[in-house]
């Protein structure tokens, strides 16, 4: 979701308090061009929490990375 609306500190606090309730996963954050890889596994995550993620612009990233992807 590329809507600026959505990208505010209080987003992102929102969603890193979201994937702490999961534990550390395989990465804690990795920036690559102009997107942030964060989070844990989504296939640990509650339907509910990737629902909020994807509110807040976040999107299961490609299974071999096991994360969240997040366009900056």
């Amino acid at each position: 979701m590329d809507d600026p609306k959505y990208k505010t500190w209080a987003g992102l606090a929102e969603s890193f308090t979201i994937f702490a309730k999961y534990g550390e996963g395989k990465w804690k954050t990795l920036a690559e061009h102009d997107i942030i890889y964060a989070g844990p596994n989504p296939e640990e995550v509650s339907k509910e929490d990737i629902k909020r993620l994807e509110q807040l612009g976040w999107d299961v990233s490609p299974d071999d990375l096991e994360c969240f992807g997040y366009l900056t």
